[in-house]
């Protein structure tokens, strides 16, 4: 590391602004007010998910990775999310 640069990008914190672009470049679509209504800080299955929200899993899938990107939701591992 040679720069306050370097921190920021290795804590992550430097996507924060490049989230919030995403988000202003991409709004929530219906399908993912739903899903962010669904999750909670504690990490739930993507099969519980799209139940919840009346969606094939393959569209949830689709639906929580675009999330992701925006900064809404975090992949906590082995199809696992939470609100990000």
């Amino acid at each position: 590391m040679t720069s306050a640069d370097d921190v920021l990008e290795e804590l992550h914190l430097g996507r924060r602004q490049e989230q919030v672009t995403v988000q202003q470049a991409l709004p929530m679509a219906e399908e993912e007010r739903r899903l962010l209504a669904l999750l909670t800080a504690e990490p739930q299955h993507i099969d519980e998910i799209a139940a919840g929200a009346n969606l094939p899993i393959a569209q949830a899938g689709a639906l929580l990775v675009t999330m992701e990107l925006k900064g809404l939701v975090r992949n906590a591992g082995a199809q696992h999310y939470a609100r990000g």
